[in-house]
């Protein structure tokens, strides 16, 4: 899948060069230009590097974006299965305050999340759905 937009981008280039070679017609689409210009052009160069960018803000977005949001939510899963809980208080007020979340009675810190306070904040309905609301 992610051969595809390189294999894009070089039909894209070869196209091109055809056009601009006026040989698209004359069967030399394959063909090597040996005359003119050798290498690649610059809007060539930066179709490639924005591709390239955007396929790498994807995938790291997927990667690195929600790991906080991620572990908030197992600690919350966590807590609410040992402490055999069915609902908690719903958090409608963003908070980045672990030791107070989601209400004093059943804070997610210490027991069940490493840091008393998160960069991102938080809210939560009363089924445990945690959302991120900001994330710095």
């Amino acid at each position: 899948m992610y051969f595809l937009p390189v294999l894009l981008t070089y039909g894209i280039l070869m196209l091109q060069t055809s056009i601009r070679n006026n040989n698209i017609c004359s069967g030399a689409i394959f063909k090597r230009d040996t005359q003119g210009s050798s290498g690649f052009t610059i809007v060539q160069t930066l179709i490639v590097l924005a591709i390239i960018v955007v396929l790498a803000t994807v995938a790291l977005t997927g990667i690195i974006g929600n790991t906080e949001l991620n572990q908030v939510q197992t600690a919350m899963d966590s807590m609410m299965l040992e402490k055999k809980l069915a609902a908690v208080t719903a958090v409608t007020i963003p908070t980045n305050d672990m030791s107070k979340f989601p209400d004093a009675a059943n804070p997610l810190y210490p027991n069940f999340f490493r840091n008393a306070q998160t960069r991102g904040l938080y809210t939560c309905s009363n089924t445990g759905q945690v959302s991120q609301v900001i994330y710095p």
